[in-house]
């Protein structure tokens, strides 16, 4: 987890977050822990892309980068779990994240660059919902307000917290498909073998009554032989 730098104006900032007993934020790093607190407390990931130093510059310049990279983690640490990323590495942030950095909401960039700094991706905490993104240039016209809008939309979208789906149960239904299709392989064997024991019974007694009849008539013929 990463820890407070010692500035007086971040220690005074985190100081909420703290006495919770959790992190002001975490490193990419150390996403799993992240969304460990975020099923938690049921909150949602802010995926927060900036600059690492800028978090140790005490009473920075309105608007610059600092300033509005702090205001971020000042308004989100009690609304969310924070994992703040270096923007200039990209490589470890999750596919569906790292796709909506380059959603180009500041518009035309010069060098071909895609966001400003700082950039705010919300998602579940099992990362396969997008609940929302605030960009630099909202947060500069809005300031707060852009972050504080995006988490109303979250509160008021509960289906997007809740957690996915449970596969069916495959294999269950499998066993279950499989001992019906025993039952009735032993039932279709029970009503052969009742078959094939009725037509063998029904035979012998059609052989033992033609052997009968075949008595009498040697008997008759026997009885009526000349003396």
């Amino acid at each position: 987890m990463v820890s407070l730098r010692l500035v007086p104006f971040l220690s005074v900032l985190f100081l909420g977050t703290l006495a919770q007993g959790f992190p002001a934020y975490y490193d990419i790093s150390e996403h799993d822990q992240a969304q460990a607190e975020a099923r938690q407390r049921n909150l949602p990931l802010a995926w927060v892309g900036g600059i690492p130093e800028d978090l140790n510059i005490g009473s920075p310049v309105q608007g610059s980068n600092a300033d509005l990279e702090q205001m971020t983690l000042a308004t989100l640490r009690d609304n969310t779990v924070i994992i703040f990323f270096d923007g200039r590495n990209m490589a470890p942030v999750p596919d569906m994240v790292h796709a909506q950095f380059h959603i180009q909401d500041d518009g035309p960039l010069p060098n071909g660059g895609n966001w400003l700094i700082p950039k705010v991706v919300f998602t579940n905490p099992e990362v396969t919902q997008i609940l929302g993104r605030v960009a630099a240039t909202q947060m500069r016209a809005e300031r707060d307000a852009a972050l504080n809008s995006a988490l109303q939309i979250i509160r008021n979208n509960p289906a997007g917290m809740a957690p996915p789906a449970a596969p069916p149960p495959v294999a269950a239904t499998a066993r279950v498909a499989t001992a019906q299709s025993n039952v009735d392989d032993a039932s279709g064997l029970s009503s052969g073998l009742a078959v094939a024991t009725f037509i063998y019974g029904y035979g012998l007694y059609l052989a033992l009554g033609g052997a009968g009849v075949v008595g009498l008539l040697l008997w008759w013929v026997w009885s009526r032989r000349p003396s």
